[in-house]
């Protein structure tokens, strides 16, 4: 889990400069009795009798509750958490009481997230802080807290060597013992097969077995369709047709029965709206249902998202003549903006793209929004985009601010839910098994 920068402030020296002045008439019995209880928890406090001296606080509170006693009682409050941890509950309760108090005091309100945080109540610690934002509270230390919790992470699950990307939060993995898949909170349910293609939308996959082969299964287990030879690679279900390859290296469309339909491609995207784009002779190009060309192949590259669809955003990214640039549906350019690289188009419409060996961002109409800078980059997706800084990979949001830092050796999209895979492994070297893992946003998103 990454390790938050926050240490509880220990509250040893009184707060300066702080006047009141009482409207209602101090009782003689009342002071006598207010002064004893503040001479009680000092002489308690130096003896190291800390649970009498939050009491005799306490209660000297009941007569006068200023900040400075709030803050005398929570920096004893500190010490006894420092030998009893248990007290820690006890601890945020008196913080609550001084926040319900003094709803823009900083160090209290900083004081309680950082409690929160501490008892692993990462919602509580973040709605302390987003609270006093939307009630004035303008502190950098208070927006820097708020930033850290909102992308508190861990990561679940074993690591794992490859992945298709999840639908319905299932994931197809690779795993030392085959593929299988596994839900984005790191479960796995299986990895045992030779081969498992990705997930279509409604849950159609096809994958292989020793005994039966390739076999196409929809939702519920049920076989819709046997496959002959052996299948190598396979893309997902989409209007009736799945891109297949088998052991001589082409793909070809099959329909949900398993009949070979059209196909003698290098490369085959996932169909949509009666299109997909297809690699043939080292060109790309897009063909219809009936496997007709509805545009010649004449592009370097037709950027297919990570379902294998190139038209399923409002632009397409494509490149011609070494020069990556945004086009429509029917492949006519639509932007004079061109670039070295571009990344895929996401739902978010930001865009990356690379000129002179930097990475930056752009929206559909080819209008920059983030200056290239990165030496790697991904478009964003649900609010974040991977960035690579020298050979380590992290997150931005849509501020530009790194919001999870650059310590992985590869990244990929996040999903709404507040998922993503990770390579935790280093990265470095010719015989580097990618080792992938998932990292879950403690908040979500």
């Amino acid at each position: 889990m990454k390790k938050l920068n926050v240490i509880i402030a220990v509250f040893l020296v009184a707060l300066t400069a702080i006047g009141w002045i009482s409207y209602i008439t101090t009782s003689s019995s009342d002071l006598i009795e207010y002064n004893k209880n503040i001479e009680d928890a000092e002489a308690f406090t130096d003896q190291g009798l800390y649970y009498r001296a939050i009491d005799s606080y306490a209660k000297a509170i009941e007569y006068r509750p200023s900040e400075k006693n709030w803050t005398s009682l929570l920096a004893v409050c500190v010490l006894n958490c420092g030998e009893y941890p248990s007290y820690l509950s006890n601890y945020i309760d008196y913080l609550e009481s001084a926040v319900a108090q003094y709803p823009k005091n900083v160090d209290f309100i900083y004081e309680l997230a950082t409690a929160y945080y501490n008892d692993e109540s990462y919602s509580s610690a973040y709605n302390v802080v987003l609270n006093a934002v939307e009630n004035g509270v303008k502190d950098e230390k208070i927006t820097t807290l708020m930033q850290e919790l909102k992308y508190l992470y861990k990561l679940e699950g074993s690591p794992f060597y490859s992945f298709y990307s999840p639908v319905h939060d299932t994931y197809v993995v690779q795993t030392a013992g085959g593929w299988g898949t596994m839900t984005t909170e790191g479960q796995f349910s299986s990895s045992e097969y030779p081969y498992y293609g990705p997930l279509s939308e409604n849950g159609e996959r096809l994958f292989t077995t020793a005994e039966l082969g390739a076999r196409l299964y929809n939702e519920n287990d049920e076989v819709l369709a046997k496959f002959e030879g052996n299948v190598t690679d396979a893309g997902r279900l989409s209007e009736g047709l799945i891109a297949i390859q088998l052991d001589d290296g082409k793909y070809a469309y099959y329909n949900e029965f398993g009949k070979k339909q059209f196909g003698d491609y290098d490369a085959a995207g996932t169909f949509h709206d009666g299109k997909a784009a297809v690699q043939i002779g080292g060109k790309w190009g897009v063909i219809d249902q009936q496997g007709e060309t509805v545009v010649d192949a004449k592009f370097d590259e037709i950027v297919l998202d990570n379902y294998g669809y190139f038209n399923n955003q409002e632009v397409v990214v494509a490149c011609i003549d070494g020069k990556y640039s945004l086009y429509d549906d029917s492949l006519n350019k639509v932007s004079d903006f061109e670039a070295e690289d571009m990344g895929i188009p996401t739902a978010d419409n930001k865009i990356a793209f690379c000129q002179s060996g930097k990475w930056g961002y752009i929206d559909t109409q080819g209008k920059v929004l983030i200056e290239p800078a990165y030496d790697g980059a991904l478009s964003f997706s649900n609010g974040l985009a991977g960035v690579r800084v020298g050979d380590a990979w992290g997150f931005i949001d849509t501020d530009n601010n790194i919001v999870i830092q650059c310590e992985f050796a590869g990244v990929d999209y996040f999903n709404a839910d507040g998922t993503c895979c990770v390579r935790v492994d280093s990265g470095i070297g010719e015989d580097t098994t990618p080792q992938w893992q998932m990292l879950v946003l403690e908040l979500g998103l």
